[in-house]
């Protein structure tokens, strides 16, 4: 199991958690790669309801602070789709980066799902020691797939 440097309660989202998920996902996502060519304008308008598709079909994980719940450090959006773990997006808040939180979620899921393979249908500049210790795939033409 991974270790943190940070104590931290993980929890479910709910639905006062909702705005601060989809808020953080779009405009982080907007400085990866993906957004470079794109006006901003397409970005939200696509990736919204991309966003806003996934997360009630998907499982939300957050990392929080134990002595207040809705101190939220990280979360991890997720699915099991047949034996495949599918990480749609894990964000954690820039002051709590390099503590581990992401290794901890990404363990904690990979732990709890009985699948032989992880696919990541988002990815950053943060995404690539993560991929390589944790062994995920990314194909972020899977979250298309599972649209359609």
């Amino acid at each position: 199991m991974t270790t943190t440097k940070i104590p931290h309660f993980v929890r479910p989202m709910t639905e006062g958690d909702l705005n601060f998920i989809r808020n953080s996902w779009l405009k982080s996502y907007a400085l990866s790669n993906f957004r470079r060519y794109m006006t901003p304008q397409v970005y939200y308008s696509e990736h919204s309801d991309l966003v806003n598709d996934l997360l009630p079909k998907a499982s939300t994980l957050l990392a929080c602070d134990p002595e207040d719940e809705t101190h939220i450090y990280a979360y991890i959006c997720f699915e099991l789709c047949g034996d495949v773990l599918v990480i749609h997006y894990c964000y954690v808040k820039e002051l709590y980066r390099e503590l581990g939180l992401a290794s901890k979620l990404i363990s904690l899921i990979q732990d709890s799902a009985s699948s032989s393979v992880t696919i990541a249908t988002h990815a950053n500049e943060l995404f690539p020691p993560l991929e390589k210790k944790f062994r995920i795939i990314y194909n972020p033409y899977f979250v298309w797939r599972k649209r359609a």
